[in-house]
Parts: C-alpha cells; sequence; structure tokens
C-alpha cells in the first residue's frame, strides 16, 4: 500500500508541542477497505436473511397447497363410499399431480383397494392401523422409483375403514433459485455502484478539508491516488489535528471535572446555609411561643394549639383536663416587696408547673399571674390529686420565701368528659368559670367545674 514520506510539523500549544511521525499508513484507504468490508458483511447478510425466508416460505406454501388437494381427494373418497372402490380411486388420482397414491384399509391396517396396484402401502398402513386419526411421511415406490411423501387418513362414514391419500409437496426449488440469484444480482450490483461513489465522497467531503485545515490550501501537497483513485498517502496533517483534538478534550474534561467540584461545593454550601437557616427559623418560631421569664409556654400557643390537642382527644376518644391557676394576692405581694420578689415568685411557680406535668402535658403562662395546665389523656380524679400537689407546694414555698405578704395559688379544673363541652375554648371556659368560684369562696383551693 503506498506510504508518504512528510517532515514533522510542530504543532504549538500553550502547554506542549507534539511533533508528527515521519510515516503514516494510508487512512482513506483503510477507512475504505473497512467500510467496504462491513457493507460486505450486510450484503452477505441480507441474502442469507432472504434465501432463508424464501425457502422456508416457498416450501411452506408447496406443502400446504398439496395438503389442501390431499384433503378434498380424501373427502371425495368418503363422499363416494358406495361406488366401485378402483374407480373411485382413480378419480381421486386425477384430481391433481400431487396425488401418488389412494386407498381403502380396513380397521386392521389391511389393504381393501389402492391405487396405482403396484404399489406398497405396508408400512403406511401398519401406521394408520395404530391411530384413530394420522398424518404422516413416508416412502412408496412407484413405477421403481422411490418417492417420499406425506399421506392423511380419515375414518369412512359407512364403514370402519379409513380413506388415506398419499401426496408429495410442488416443486419449489427451482422458483427459490431464481428469486435468491436474481437478488444477489440487484444487491452485488447496487454495492459495487455505490461504493467508489462513497470513496470519493469520502475524500472530497471529509479528507480534503481537514488537510486543508492544518496546511492550508496553497501549501496543500501532492496527493497521492490509489484505490478507486482516492487519495491514499499518509497524512501528517490529520495526526496534527488529531493531537490537537485530544489536546481539547483533555483542556474539557478538566474544564468540566473543575466545574462539577465547583458546583458540589457550591451545593454543599447551599444546603449548610439552608440547615443553618431552618434551625434559626426552628429556635425563633419557639421563642415566640415560650413566655421569656418563667420559660412556659405563653397565651399565643394555647390560642394555637388547644382547638388541635382538643380535636384529637374527641377523635382518639380520651379525656382531657384543663387548669387555671391564679396567685392570690399577688398585687399586693408585688407592692411590699418589690418587683424582683414578684418575678421570683412567678418564675417558681414555673419551675413547679414545669416539674408537675408528664411528657404531652403543657404548661402556659396565660398572662400576669395566671397560668393554665393542659393535660391530655386525664380525668377529673387524676387532675384533682396533681393539682392539690401543686397548690401545697407553692404554699410550702410561699410560707418560706413571700415575707409578710400572704400569698397563695387557687386552681379550677375541666374536663372533656364530665363538663361534657365541645369545643378547647368551651372547655377553658368551665375551668375559668371553677376558678372564680373558688376565688370568691376563699382561695388557696381547688375547684372543679361541674359542667
Amino acid at each position: 500500500m503506498p506510504h508518504r514520506t512528510a517532515s514533522k510539523p510542530v504543532i504549538n500549544d500553550s502547554s506542549r508541542e507534539v511533533s508528527a511521525p515521519t510515516s503514516y499508513p494510508s487512512l482513506c484507504a483503510g477507512i475504505v477497505r473497512e467500510t467496504r468490508n462491513l457493507l460486505a458483511g450486510l450484503v452477505l447478510t441480507a441474502v442469507g436473511l432472504f434465501a432463508g425466508i424464501t425457502f422456508v416460505h416457498q416450501r411452506q406454501v408447496g406443502w400446504s397447497n398439496a395438503e389442501q388437494i390431499a384433503n378434498v381427494a380424501t373427502r371425495l373418497l368418503k363422499a363416494q363410499s358406495a361406488d366401485p372402490a378402483h374407480r373411485r380411486l382413480a378419480e381421486v388420482a386425477s384430481l391433481s399431480d400431487t396425488v401418488v397414491a389412494a386407498a381403502y384399509l380396513d380397521g386392521d391396517g389391511s389393504t381393501r383397494a389402492v391405487w396405482p396396484g403396484d404399489v406398497s402401502v405396508y408400512e403406511s398402513a401398519r401406521m394408520v392401523a395404530a391411530a384413530e386419526a394420522i398424518r404422516g411421511s413416508a416412502w412408496l415406490t412407484i413405477d421403481g422409483e422411490n418417492v417420499w411423501t406425506r399421506f392423511t387418513s380419515t375414518p369412512l362414514t359407512t364403514s370402519s375403514g379409513r380413506a388415506v391419500v398419499w401426496y408429495r409437496s410442488q416443486g419449489f426449488v427451482g422458483l427459490w433459485l431464481a428469486m435468491t440469484i436474481g437478488f444477489t444480482v440487484a444487491v452485488a450490483l447496487l454495492y459495487g455502484r455505490n461504493v467508489r461513489g462513497m470513496s470519493a465522497w469520502l475524500d472530497r467531503r471529509v479528507f480534503h478539508p481537514m488537510r486543508s485545515l492544518v496546511a492550508g490550501n496553497n501549501r496543500a501537497e501532492p496527493t497521492a491516488h490509489g484505490l478507486d483513485g482516492v487519495y491514499t498517502g499518509g497524512w501528517a496533517e490529520l495526526e496534527a489535528v488529531a493531537e490537537q483534538l485530544r489536546g481539547l478534550t483533555s483542556e474539557l474534561q478538566s474544564a468540566d471535572r473543575r466545574g462539577q467540584y465547583l458546583e458540589r461545593r457550591s451545593e454543599d454550601r447551599l444546603r449548610a446555609s439552608e440547615r443553618t437557616y431552618q434551625r434559626r427559623l426552628r429556635h425563633t418560631q419557639a421563642q415566640t411561643l415560650v413566655d421569656p421569664l418563667t420559660k412556659l409556654l405563653n397565651r399565643r400557643f394555647l390560642k394555637n394549639e388547644l382547638e388541635n390537642i382538643f380535636r384529637a382527644q374527641r377523635e382518639a376518644g380520651d379525656d382531657l383536663a384543663l387548669v387555671m391557676f391564679d396567685l392570690d394576692d399577688f398585687k399586693q405581694h408585688n407592692d411590699t416587696c418589690g418587683h424582683q420578689a414578684g418575678d421570683t415568685l412567678l418564675r417558681f411557680t414555673g419551675d413547679l408547673l414545669r416539674g408537675s406535668i408528664r411528657n404531652g402535658d403543657h404548661a402556659i403562662r396565660y398572662g400576669g399571674d395566671e397560668f393554665v395546665l393542659i393535660m391530655p389523656g386525664t380525668d377529673v380524679e387524676n387532675a384533682v390529686r396533681v393539682v392539690r400537689r401543686i397548690v401545697a407546694l407553692f404554699g410550702q414555698f410561699a410560707s418560706r420565701h413571700a415575707g409578710p405578704s400572704r400569698v397563695s395559688i387557687s386552681a379550677g379544673i375541666a374536663t372533656r368528659l364530665s363538663g361534657r363541652v365541645n369545643s378547647g375554648r368551651e372547655l377553658l371556659r368551665q375551668a375559668d368559670a371553677a376558678l372564680y368560684r373558688v376565688k370568691r369562696a376563699g382561695k388557696n383551693a381547688v375547684g372543679v367545674s361541674s359542667g
């Protein structure tokens, strides 16, 4: 194959120098050769598929036609069973050239009548006698010639015998060969016509522009032509272009990796910022629902969540206790001992309520010196027991730390089941009414709403 010796062109790049080798294989001829091999393989595959499909189709058509004729002959035998046997068999044989023999058989497989008379149907008759209805294949000797046939057998309507017809498929090999050869010639002509055009197109549309891209039209070297008039010389220019493309590809891959790294860092920072924001938001939201002095939930929580808590308990069929507390004579204590002493008493009340409830209960500073306990799943008896303990503990603290003022705490209790209420707002109203009655009756006590 022709080669060309070329000088070593140097491709300048910002980071490297690439020198092309001095000798190169024929790139265009190699591409054309490989393309031809591919097309030849496709052509052979197409011819093989066409030949196989056509063979199977023609074979099936031939056997199908022969079997249809044999079925017609069998029906004729059965319908004319009253006529002399040999005449009926001759009429069957005249239906088509595909019928080679016909016979009447008794139930045990013995021959009652056969046409032509010199045909031996013993093997087929034995097969027919072995089954009530059968199809099969067998060799028959007719006029000294062995013929491979198929046969069909059906019972007669007027006796226990059976009618059998032997037939052969119509010839199809000649037609199949003609169709296959014609298809092969057509494909070969089309293949030969287009390969040369493809080779010229590759040189004109692909390789020449690539040569011009590197060497320039004015400095293009003389070309050597070989296979089908296509340029077959060594191409240093293409190697240089390929090296440049490899360098660009490497740079693009590096830039892509850098971009992915920066993108991942940006996403990580964004997620971290989002987590920090969500954490601060939750903290801020929590702070808006907490009283800063007592660290209990505030009135806003009661307004937002009371109805939800009540609805959940009602749907679950459980009781719900709500307690309202009020510090007795708290204003006098503030005036006598000062606001700092009052704040100390309020903080203690918050600690006392928070330490007296379970997980799931809610202690709330309702406003000023008023507090609320919400205790899901708690009935009247348990609520009274908890509240009396709170009142007693508060009295012990007040007796030691309240100074000359006599501060105490009163409570009013209402429950969902005993009060027969339909909303959290109504439950709060009943607890407030019970607290008001206690305050009027003498303070420092626990009252229960009667509903």
